[in-house]
């Protein structure tokens, strides 16, 4: 059988139809041969794979609240933390990659501590050889050593029975920082409307984060409902 376009291979293949396993399953294809037998690409494991999940929100929608980080808006928040080869990184939501790859595409050898909740996502990761801490950063996770630095594309709305879990994901990061750490995250709404329109139970956050830099950036994997901005914030 000749090899398929993504569109082509999901359509005949009813990969709307139970995603998650297709995807998984061509993941570990690819990673195991280099290559899939049915899928014309050229590119990485984890490229092949956020190139179907993009095809099949065009069809589907995003799988819960997935929103992808695209790479240039990546490499630009992972290039405003400055790494440096004895940083410790954390990213609370490994997601496809993304951030992972524009902080290793900096710093190679630099330690990176990821977290992911959902399975799926979990397996693809670990048949690229790259290890995650599996466990839902805002329900509580142990992280192995200490950080430094944050890297963060959080879900953005209402998720997993949270409200404002951008707001939620910020509180969970100042329980793992300390004063003088960095966190660049994606944050929705115009430069500064976020930070404003705090809810009550989030108010606090003010105190614990100064805004160091903050950018409006073209974000097409977001709702297009949602205007993203960049973010660098330091740990009071």
């Amino acid at each position: 059988m000749s090899k398929q376009s993504i569109p082509t291979w999901l359509k005949r293949n009813n990969g709307f139809s139970g995603p998650y396993e297709k995807i998984v399953e061509a993941a570990l294809h690819h990673a195991q041969n280099g290559e899939h037998p049915h899928i014309a690409f050229e590119g990485t494991t984890l490229e092949m794979v956020t190139a179907i999940y993009i095809e099949h929100t065009k069809k589907a929608g995003a799988l819960d609240g997935l929103y992808l980080t695209w790479r240039h808006v990546a490499d630009k928040m992972a290039a405003s933390l400055k790494l440096q080869p004895k940083d410790v990184l954390l990213i609370p939501g490994f997601g496809l990659g993304a951030l992972y790859d524009a902080a290793r595409r900096i710093q190679p050898e630099m330690c990176i501590v990821s977290v992911e909740c959902q399975n799926w996502l979990v397996q693809i990761a670990e048949a690229v050889g790259i290890k995650l801490i599996k466990g839902d950063f805002l329900g509580g996770v142990s992280l192995p050593l200490p950080i430094n630095k944050v890297l963060c594309n959080p879900p953005m709305g209402r998720l997993w029975g949270y409200n404002k879990v951008e707001a939620d994901f910020l509180a969970s990061i100042a329980r793992h920082t300390v004063p003088g750490d960095l966190v660049a995250i994606l944050l929705p709404g115009e430069p500064g409307y976020w930070w404003e329109k705090l809810p009550n139970a989030h108010k606090p956050l003010r105190d614990l984060y100064r805004i160091e830099d903050e950018e409006l950036v073209p974000n097409p994997a977001a709702p297009k409902s949602i205007t993203c901005t960049r973010y660098l914030l330091e740990r009071r």
